[in-house]
């Protein structure tokens, strides 16, 4: 990617992040993003649970289910009387639970038929008789008389909301649509409906088209009546629940809200309802004894967010109907016993006339003459067994002295229960304060709750410390088992309990964040979870999720263009996973919904649109690269240059550390006039050629070419500590390169002969043909784009660049081949063989600085080479002392090894000359350029 910085970064890279932004906040406004979002949003749920654990539930909380058992049982559930929920509703008022309200619609009345079975039952078929088999058909009115004598139950109502199709027996949406019936329970809602606290016709809450009350007599007689409905996502999930709606410009409560607001103290009409806002509860009394305004979050529809609390089977307490239904004719036929306990206490007759007792029990209007001789039997068996009991007296002893060899399961368990009961009775007789965990250590083998429910039964009728005669025989029914548990009073009292369908061919399944088949009963229990626990879940508004999204991309427009495309792709990835964590957390500990699917979205198509982006920038900063510079650098240099692209904006004028090389062939203007034009060209290019392969191999760039001149600079585009060095070594190679090269002009017909006959010439004169002056220094230059407006040309401008030019023209005096200045000297003089030259005052300049020659790599001299250079060098020390007689002859010395040494050539013609006429100095003056 292209690592483009500061005021280098093209605009549109700038603006493309926060427009992928843009584009992903009006994505965010499709159903197909809510769609993704509601999966992750389903997601951070399981996390949860998983990680976790399941939040805490209020332990009242629970359903009654019609569910496959139920159904099976009672049959089909559309032929369902109103007589089979007036058991259930009996038996929950008498066990005292708090609250039940009621996801079953009951709108229009039911019909009063009388089976065929009690038809048969009446002794005649006169209208006396009818008339009461008619009124104990009336499953309405009974239904009616448990709700008002339970005191607990909640009512469903019925909403048309906007939108939905219109039933064939819809009202008109209008007062005069309205049926009397209609218009009493639109009153009583409005009696008792919540304060709206914005102008009800601008109010955003969801409006409802008509409305169906249940039975004036049932709503009458029950604790309160609302609507009983939900609300699906746009996936058909149901995430949210409505807590109110509007008719008119009335506010009609949810019978969750309903239920709540009376679980907390707060008279529903005192309930505050601010769209968009939240729902207030002013002054809601827990149990804790606290006392507080609860203010749940809504949207302005008037929907929460469920705080879903786990799977269906995994929470929340379930009673199955059915189970209930046996329970309360299980205390039905306790009733019943308990009741000829008390007769034949009171006319000991009975006790030897049981047959007179169905009769006595009809008498009192408990049960049919069917369960009053059911009654009688399980009296008199219980009687024997109790007069039987003595110490050492076993079931089986028992039950095999009356003749029957194999005692069932019943038998066995009727006789086990009075044993213990007398035996508690006994206990607590001796002990009143006997506690729970001593009376089941003195009962070691004692199942647990079977001891528990023993207790409870005979504390209840203990009197003065003793258990009275109208209380035995000590035996009850077993209380109805359900998942395991006891329906007992002790396990209803002060319950909450929402009644549903849960059988598995219902419509009342959907799919919520836990599961596709969760039925909808189970809604109210989260919802007052979720209000009662207050773990509340608010989304984040629209207007700060679009910030979000042009935030990030803009931080992505800055920070990725300057990252190479694997570092970026590590730091979206890592931002990825913080704010996944980040996003989770806040979901689990602060109950904030934040968008994961738009963020992540623009953080993933973000850094890929402007790595995509980066790559055609790269694209055309490599093709301006090569256009540019591929004709004077190397490619080694114009490969790293497109993988810094940012060195291109550095291009324009810099002051820095380099190395400046000028070469020039010696003597060439002879050379070319010995070749036609192309023959001059083929030589030039080949030469040019050899020569600019190994500056270029060092890493050094090609400023320009000057006929057979080279100039070339190291150390700029690309920065090298060791530019000096690798100048260095660049000119070794070449000389080492001309060596090769001159071999392989000796092959005949390799040169034309008017070329030829000139090398031998200079051979004959000791001139080396085709001798490369190189003037090599070191030191503070400026390299840049320099030029005109319209054309400009990639060099280097300064002293230090001018003095590489003088000591590459320099060499004439001295013959040699690689001349550099002392800044150069230093950074080499380890790694090559060198010796001091002079100390030269160029044109130009007034201070003289030190030049040396370069002669080879460290160590790769002959030894006639190195022989010369102990010589020169010895020679040099005396020239310096002035002592030039001594220098003189060192040089002379020197000379015998090698007779074409051009430096010591110079040094002994001086020393002859200053041995005679002392300077004043040292410094050489060079008069010409």
């Amino acid at each position: 990617m292209a690592a483009a910085s500061g005021k280098g970064t093209p605009r549109l890279q700038l603006l493309l992040g926060p427009l992928t932004g843009l584009l992903v906040f009006l994505l965010s406004l499709t159903s197909l993003y809510e769609r993704a979002e509601l999966v992750s949003y389903d997601w951070r749920f399981h996390l949860r649970n998983s990680l976790l654990g399941t939040p805490p539930t209020e332990p009242a909380l629970g359903t009654i289910e019609i569910d496959d058992q139920s159904v099976t049982a009672e049959g089909r559930y559309q032929d369902w009387t109103r007589d089979k929920y007036t058991e259930v509703v009996r038996l929950l008022g008498q066990y005292g639970a708090r609250m039940v309200g009621f996801d079953v619609y009951f709108i229009e009345p039911s019909s009063r038929m009388v089976s065929e079975a009690q038809l048969r039952s009446l002794p005649a078929l006169d209208p006396a008789a009818i008339d009461t088999a008619l009124a104990r058909a009336d499953h309405d009115a009974r239904f009616a008389d448990a709700i008002a004598s339970a005191g607990n139950v909640y009512l469903a109502l019925y909403l048309g909301v906007a939108g939905e199709a219109l039933g064939p027996n819809a009202p008109a949406d209008s007062v005069e649509g309205r049926t009397p019936d209609q218009e009493a329970a639109l009153q009583a809602v409005r009696q008792r409906s919540p304060r709206l606290m914005v102008d009800p016709h601008r109010s955003t809450l969801t409006r409802t088209r008509y409305f169906e009350a249940p039975l004036a007599r049932l709503r009458q007689a029950a604790r309160g009546f609302a609507f009983a409905q939900t609300v699906t996502d746009v996936d058909g999930a149901r995430r949210r629940y409505p807590l109110v709606y509007q008719y008119e410009d009335v506010v009609f409560p949810s019978i969750a809200l309903t239920m709540v607001a009376d679980f907390l103290h707060v008279p529903i009409e005192r309930v505050e309802v601010w769209p968009g806002r939240c729902i207030r509860l002013p002054g809601a009394r827990f149990a804790s004894g606290e006392v507080k305004d609860v203010e749940v979050p809504i949207d302005a529809q008037g929907n929460m967010n469920v705080n879903w609390a786990g799977r269906w089977e995994d929470t929340f307490t379930r009673y199955p109907h059915i189970a209930l239904r046996r329970a309360w004719q299980r205390e039905q036929r306790q009733a019943q016993l308990e009741q000829i306990k008390v007769l034949v206490a009171t006319d000991t007759s009975l006790a030897r006339n049981p047959r007179a007792l169905p009769e006595a029990l009809a008498a009192r209007g408990l049960g049919d003459a069917q369960g009053a001789r059911a009654a009688v039997v399980t009296w008199v068996q219980a009687s024997g067994i109790e007069a039987a009991l003595a110490p050492g007296v076993t079931a089986a002893a028992f039950y095999q002295a009356r003749g029957v060899k194999q005692p069932t399961e019943a038998q066995l368990a009727m006789f086990s229960q009075i044993a213990r009961n007398n035996q508690v009775a006994s206990l607590l007789a001796a002990d009143p304060a006997m506690t729970a965990a001593a009376l089941q250590q003195a009962l070691p083998g004692e199942p647990a709750e079977e001891v528990a429910q023993s207790r409870r039964y005979v504390e209840a009728r203990m009197a003065d410390g003793r258990v009275p005669t109208a209380a035995r025989p000590l035996f009850f029914f077993p209380y109805v088992a359900y998942h395991g548990r006891f329906i007992t009073p002790e396990d209803v009292a002060g319950r909450v309990l929402f009644y549903g369908l849960t059988s598995t061919g219902s419509t009342d399944l959907s799919v919520t964040p836990f599961q596709g088949d969760y039925p909808m009963v189970g809604i109210y229990s989260n919802v007052f979870n979720t209000i009662l626990n207050q773990s509340f879940i608010v989304r984040v508004p629209l207007w700060a999720r679009g910030v979000m999204v042009v935030a990030l991309g803009l931080l992505l427009s800055l920070a990725i263009p300057r990252m190479r495309v694997l570092r970026g792709a590590v730091v979206v990835a890592l931002v990825v996973v913080a704010y996944s964590v980040a996003a989770f957390l806040f979901f689990t500990h602060a109950g904030l919904w934040i968008d994961m699917v738009g963020p992540l979205l623009i953080l993933v198509a973000g850094y890929l649109a402007l790595t995509l982006y980066g790559y055609v920038i790269k694209e055309r900063e490599k093709e301006f690269v090569q256009g540019a510079f591929g004709h004077y650098l190397s490619p080694a240099v114009v490969e790293q240059i497109m993988e810094n692209p940012e060195m291109v904006q550095q291009l324009g004028g810099e002051e820095r550390e380099m190395t400046a090389f000028f070469s020039d062939i010696a003597k060439f203007s002879t050379i070319s006039e010995c070749l036609t034009p192309v023959e001059l060209v083929n030589f030039i290019n080949s030469y040019l050629t050899e020569m600019c392969d190994i500056i270029e191999r060092h890493g050094g760039t090609i400023d320009k070419f000057e006929g057979d001149a080279i100039v070339a600079f190291f150390g700029a585009p690309v920065y090298y500590q060791d530019h000096a060095r690798r100048a260095i070594m660049a000119c070794i190679d070449q000389q080492q390169a001309l060596v090769a090269l001159r071999q392989r002009w000796e092959a005949d017909g390799a040169l034309p002969a008017r070329l030829v006959a000139l090398r031998e010439r200079w051979r004959g004169e000791g001139q080396t043909f085709v001798h490369v002056r190189m003037g090599v220094t070191s030191g503070p230059m400026v390299v840049g784009n320099m030029g005109s407006r319209n054309r400009a040309n990639y060099t280097m401008m300064g002293d230090t660049v001018n003095l590489a030019a003088r000591f590459e023209s320099g060499q004439k005096i001295y013959g040699t081949a690689i001349m550099v200045n002392d800044v150069l000297y230093e950074q080499v003089k380890d790694v090559v063989e060198t010796r001091k030259l002079d100390l030269i005052q160029v044109v130009g300049k007034e201070d003289p600085v030190v030049a040396y020659e370069v002669l080879g790599r460290r160590g790769e001299l002959t030894a006639v080479q190195y022989q010369v250079l102990d010589l020169y060098n010895q020679g040099m020390a005396a020239f310096e002392a002035f002592d030039f007689v001594r220098a003189g002859q060192l040089f002379a010395q020197a000379l015998a090894l090698e007779p074409h040494d051009g430096p010591s050539l110079v040094y002994a013609d001086r020393c002859e000359d200053f041995a005679a006429n002392p300077p004043a100095d040292l410094v050489f003056r060079a008069r010409s350029k």
